[in-house]
């Protein structure tokens, strides 16, 4: 700590509240040499934990030592430093969750886009084995006419053949 800003601090204190410098160790307990030396800035680099309870004592504050500002004012200036935090600290969090909810929501995107990709490829590979089938089944049908007509004309020429054959006995080709 700054040994002048210390001294400087507390010989105001001192004349503020007319203190001596026994009453003032008594009041925080420490000695009157302490107390002393530091109003008169002989502490070289005091430490906070010995000047804390002699400017408490005094009737002031460390804050108020190295802000120059007093107890309320610093009590406000926290105030409204705490409440800047928070709102800095509540627009991060907001920042965050919108990003956030752009994350999933470009995921869901993604994930959407993916499944309508699939669902169109799987009902295109349906339709083409379904063609397939289609076409397989024309195919077949017209195997089926083919062979119809074949057995017909076959059918047709026996019975030809036979009709001949019974119209012309001499001919030979059945013998009863």
């Amino acid at each position: 700590m700054d040994a002048k800003l210390v001294a400087n601090y507390l010989t105001k204190l001192k004349e503020k509240n007319g203190l001596t410098y026994e009453a003032w160790a008594e009041k925080c307990g420490r000695s009157v040499s302490t107390v002393k030396n530091l109003c008169l800035g002989k502490t070289e680099d005091p430490r906070l934990d010995t000047v804390a309870p002699v400017t408490y004592a005094g009737g002031g504050s460390v804050d108020e030592m190295y802000t120059g500002k007093s107890k309320e004012e610093v009590k406000e200036f926290s105030i409204a430093s705490t409440k800047e935090v928070y709102e800095y600290q509540l627009s991060e969090i907001v920042k965050m969750n919108e990003a956030h909810i752009n994350n999933i929501r470009s995921h869901y995107e993604q994930h959407r886009e993916d499944y309508r990709v699939n669902v169109e490829k799987r009902f295109a590979d349906k339709r083409e084995i379904i063609t397939q089938q289609d076409e397989h089944i024309k195919t077949l049908k017209k195997e089926i006419r083919i062979t119809r007509i074949f057995a017909i004309i076959c059918v047709a020429v026996l019975v030809g053949l036979l009709i001949a054959e019974v119209m012309n006995p001499n001919l030979g080709w059945l013998r009863f």
